[in-house]
């Protein structure tokens, strides 16, 4: 059985190359502004801030209508497809052939991210949370049958959004640090003349979260392979 979704999908690298831009140019009209707004009477100055504003918010529109894409997605019992309904570009995956699957609950938008074996990865984001936020669990739920029904495959398996990627290891890196760094400080503390053991309280708490977290880290190390 095939569930089909219409969706606007983002093209996330066109976005991001464009946001960048938009930035610069963002950056380059205020300098400007103020230059032309301290030689400018009262009046000018009300013209030109006007201007400003208005074309920097007529071209943030553009890019989000250069970066919105229409796209059919189609979660079958065995592939997801992709259509690109502008240009009529298909992308057939196979669950067999997907490694990982992320969801992202982002600011303003929802995104998924898919590890291929590969090595390649594929991101689809949108603003239309209903008709997306369907998909996923339709595609959650079709890859998870997927798996029950062939023994021994290792498709499409959904990670955390948040242990499943770098950015846990990359915290765990900095709260060692930081530990690191506060124990010396509680250490020095101590044996200061105060000898107060309020530094080497809150030393074990932290010590305690820490240990937390790690285990957290590690029974998660194969969603990050």
């Amino acid at each position: 059985m095939e569930n089909q979704f219409d969706l606007l999908l983002i093209d996330q690298r066109k976005a991001g190359w464009l946001t960048l831009g938009w930035l610069a140019l963002a950056l380059g009209a205020m300098l400007g502004l103020f230059y032309s707004l301290s030689h400018a009477s009262g009046a000018m100055q009300l013209v030109w801030l006007s201007v400003a504003v208005g074309t920097l918010y007529g071209l943030f529109r553009l890019v989000q209508a250069q970066t919105r894409q229409p796209a059919r997605i189609i979660v079958s019992e065995e592939k997801l497809s992709v259509r690109n309904r502008a240009t009529g570009q298909e992308m057939l995956l196979p669950f067999e052939a997907i490694a990982t699957c992320r969801f992202v609950v982002g600011k303003g938008s929802l995104g998924l991210q898919l590890k291929l074996k590969d090595g390649s990865r594929l991101s689809l984001g949108s603003k239309d949370y209903v008709p997306f936020s369907a998909m996923v669990r339709r595609l959650r739920a079709n890859t998870e049958r997927y798996q029950q029904t062939h023994s021994g495959a290792a498709a499409g398996q959904w990670v955390d959004a948040y242990w499943g990627s770098r950015v846990a290891t990359v915290w765990l890196g900095i709260y060692a640090l930081l530990l690191a760094a506060f124990a010396c400080f509680a250490i020095w503390y101590y044996q200061s003349a105060d000898g107060s053991g309020s530094a080497l309280f809150f030393l074990v708490l932290l010590i305690v979260g820490f240990l937390l977290y790690v285990a957290g880290w590690y029974a998660t190390r194969s969603q990050r392979r």
